[in-house]
């Protein structure tokens, strides 16, 4: 809070609730909500400003990052457009849930767009921060897994189309040809550029996380995780043979040894169905087996795996555009943070609902966010007396 340097407001304070994803008009951002109404008394009873106004601005809530960052527009607006209201500074505050969060925290990152002047304290309830990083191993695990993928058409097209290994080639081709227009589409978007879309380390504004411990969304996109990390071990070494030889400029030779057992794949899968394989030698069989065994297998399973994980957990277009980015979602943005973390009182007493809608139906987590204001406030110089407002 030290850093943030603010200009004297007015006793005008007003909180934005940002929803979450799927829940758009959530409930809790309505006008007589037990968020609204507890959180507006708990304001006047600790005298902070002499004039509470709400708004629940609406972004679609939609699981998909596209989207995510159109809401970063529409609450840079609605902050913007509560700024230029009467000509006098007011004290505006970010309350988001879930992903709401993220919307709010990217809306006040540095940039010609950010609205980090306008805005006095963001809350984040329940956020997880996905955080972008670039994974240059996945350009090349992407090749090799097409590849793959071209060895399954081919042998498909040899053992059920044709009987000639250069016909069930040309019958692959449209394998390629669809992972080119696919890569094509992809790199339109510029999300290989992962700066632009993750989270900050650090805001310009003072923040506070409220978080509650059996939350079922970081549970969920948890296990998500452990499950990626093991894809990428298990392709790990895939993908550090596949980035040598493309440094040393032998990744066609590769490719050469990937098609020449795509070819003698396609003929064993034909001679196996002929009743013909014990014509061929053990070694050679088990040599295949160990190829496809070691390498096809985890290309064919390991990357499109990784994407259905992404598409589960972050969105759509972060599934497809995963060829460029490693992807995380984290309890708290990188950098230092000082973290509330709340006990789900639904839990105790039985009631229905979720650990992950807590922070807005907690009362605690409420007062929390009202006195972590009423410090802001003091802070900034926006709090104004009682005896002014009645006078």
């Amino acid at each position: 809070m030290s850093d943030h340097d603010t200009a004297t407001r007015t006793g005008r304070i007003v909180v934005h609730l940002v929803h979450g994803t799927w829940a758009e008009n959530a409930p809790w951002t309505q006008p007589g909500s037990f968020f609204r109404e507890r959180l507006q008394r708990r304001l006047w009873e600790l005298e902070i400003g002499t004039e509470i106004e709400f708004t629940a601005p609406q972004w679609g809530g939609q699981n998909r990052q596209s989207v995510r960052l159109a809401g970063v527009e529409k609450v840079r607006d609605e902050v913007r457009k509560k700024a230029s209201e009467g000509g006098v500074r007011i004290c505006q505050l970010l309350v988001g849930h879930s992903h709401g969060g993220s919307v709010c925290f990217l809306a006040c990152k540095d940039g010609e767009r950010s609205i980090a002047s306008e805005v006095d304290g963001v809350v984040c309830l329940s956020t997880p921060f996905l955080v972008f990083r670039r994974a240059p191993y996945l350009r090349w695990m992407s090749h090799a897994c097409c590849v793959a993928w071209l060895m399954v058409a081919m042998i498909a097209a040899r053992v059920l189309l044709v009987d000639n290994a250069l016909k069930a080639a040309l019958l692959s081709l449209p394998v390629l040809i669809a992972y080119a227009a696919f890569r094509a589409w992809a790199s339109r978007y510029g999300y290989s550029e992962p700066e632009v879309i993750t989270v900050p380390k650090s805001l310009p504004v003072p923040t506070l996380l409220i978080r509650c411990p059996g939350d079922e969304a970081s549970g969920v996109l948890g296990a998500s995780l452990v499950v990626e990390r093991v894809m990428v071990l298990l392709t790990a070494k895939v993908a550090s043979v596949w980035e040598w030889m493309n440094r040393h400029r032998l990744v066609y030779l590769l490719f050469a040894v990937l098609l020449g057992f795509t070819v003698s794949a396609a003929m064993f899968a034909s001679m196996a169905l002929s009743g013909s394989l014990e014509a061929l030698k053990w070694p050679a069989i088990v040599l295949a087996a160990l190829f496809a065994l070691v390498l096809v297998v985890p290309l064919l399973l390991g990357f499109p795996s990784r994407s259905l994980l992404y598409w589960f957990s972050y969105g759509s277009d972060v599934a497809t555009r995963g060829v460029f980015l490693d992807v995380s979602a984290e309890s708290t943005p990188p950098g230092a943070w000082l973290v509330h973390t709340i006990f789900p009182r639904r839990f105790e007493s039985g009631l229905p609902g979720l650990a992950h809608s807590e922070p807005y139906d907690n009362e605690e987590a409420i007062d929390i966010v009202a006195r972590w204001v009423g410090k802001l406030v003091e802070r900034t110089g926006a709090r104004v007396g009682r005896e002014q407002h009645d006078h």
